[in-house]
């Protein structure tokens, strides 16, 4: 599964890239990671009141995809 992510707020130099906006597709997302893991955790360190969005995109090892997933937010606490 690739996990793609972005962030609302202003930038960092850990993470320059970022949203103007709510979304309604998880293409305009700018970072993703790939894992095979059930349950991933992320770090988001000095990224504290910005809104972090989320989006599940399926791919096999042969780098074949599926559709994209819902997209979800949160207030990074």
């Amino acid at each position: 599964m690739r996990i793609y992510y972005g962030f609302t707020g202003p930038a960092s130099e850990r993470f320059p890239f970022r949203l103007d906006g709510p979304l309604k597709t998880g293409k305009a997302l700018p970072y993703s990671v790939f894992t095979r893991k059930q349950k991933d955790r992320f770090d988001f360190d000095g990224e504290s009141g910005n809104t972090v969005y989320f989006c599940l995109y399926y791919e096999n090892s042969k780098g074949e995809a599926g559709p994209f997933g819902p997209v979800l937010s949160a207030v990074i606490p």
